[in-house]
């Protein structure tokens, strides 16, 4: 199934030469593994010819077993060191709520622990609630416990868990460098700012999931271009009670610019494995120029 791969262009600067980023969230190995997802990573770096200084995964590898249990953790890892060594380019990731074993909080601190132990491997980066660097970008991820994904803190309480989070890091930014951040929910970031525009301060650039671009339509089921809807409506009692925005593309709070990739898997891996949906990917080119602006 062809990719879709959205381009955007962000100057700052903050830089004096020019990054290419590859950034995608949710292949969700693990609950249904299907082969075609890694067709899919392979043909997009080989699309891309060399052009990929690093590579950002806005959460959901996989989910939280796959951490877990020895055999698929060796399993992830060497998925994700054949992506690295292809793209002959670091990655850097961050955790999300499959990740984190879906709103169970058992075995959390374990898959954290995990998680960070793969930056053992050669050329993988997960920097949980820590930072990371290449060249002169500033590289942190954020990792939402899931209290936050919680149905009850989902429309404002998560801008405040981000909140504090980002205040109890803010040590560690610097302002002077360009900063992006991973997060995997993008409504957190949206209430965080809702909460606290300052909270988002030094954060040039946050990456983001999770919502799957609408999560399904008819037309990607068939393989074809998704008709965006532009928000994702979540149900109560079988019946809508609210719509929300970010689902994907570009958005900008602040000085802060947010990219929220649509996912490699479009909804939330649950999907059979006969069933090939339309993977969503985010290039993403950072120039030098003195004034900082956003071109979709």
């Amino acid at each position: 199934m062809e990719n879709i791969t959205k381009h955007y262009k962000i100057s700052s600067d903050k830089i004096s030469k020019t990054y290419n980023i590859l950034m995608f969230a949710d292949t969700h190995f693990g609950l249904c593994f299907n082969s075609e997802i890694l067709k899919s990573l392979r043909n997009e770096i080989i699309s891309l010819d060399g052009k990929i200084d690093f590579i950002v995964i806005a959460g959901d590898i996989c989910s939280g077993k796959m951490f877990m249990n020895d055999k698929s953790y060796d399993l992830i890892k060497s998925i994700l060191d054949g992506i690295s060594m292809l793209a002959d380019a670091p990655i850097f990731m961050v955790l999300g709520n499959h990740d984190l074993s879906l709103f169970s909080d058992k075995n959390v601190m374990e898959i954290i622990e995990r998680f960070m132990s793969l930056k053992e491997h050669s050329n993988l980066y997960p920097p949980s609630d820590s930072f990371a660097h290449y060249g002169e970008i500033n590289i942190n991820g954020i990792t939402l416990l899931n209290e936050s994904y919680k149905s009850k803190n989902m429309f404002g309480k998560n801008g405040e868990i981000l909140s504090t989070k980002l205040a109890s890091i803010s040590d560690g930014i610097n302002k002077d460098n360009y900063n992006i951040s991973l997060i995997h929910d993008p409504l957190s970031v949206y209430y965080a700012y809702k909460h606290d525009p300052k909270s988002l301060d030094g954060l040039d650039l946050v990456t983001s999931g999770h919502l799957h671009g609408g999560y399904l339509q008819i037309k990607d089921l068939l393989g074809e271009r998704v008709d965006k809807l532009g928000y994702v409506e979540y149900f109560r009692d079988f019946k809508p009670f609210v719509k929300v925005p970010l689902v994907g593309g570009c958005y900008n709070f602040g000085s802060t610019c947010l990219i929220v990739n649509e996912g490699v898997r479009r909804f939330n891996g649950y999907i059979p494995d006969f069933i090939s949906t339309t993977p969503f990917y985010s290039y993403i080119t950072l120039s030098p120029e003195k004034e900082k602006k956003l071109i979709k």
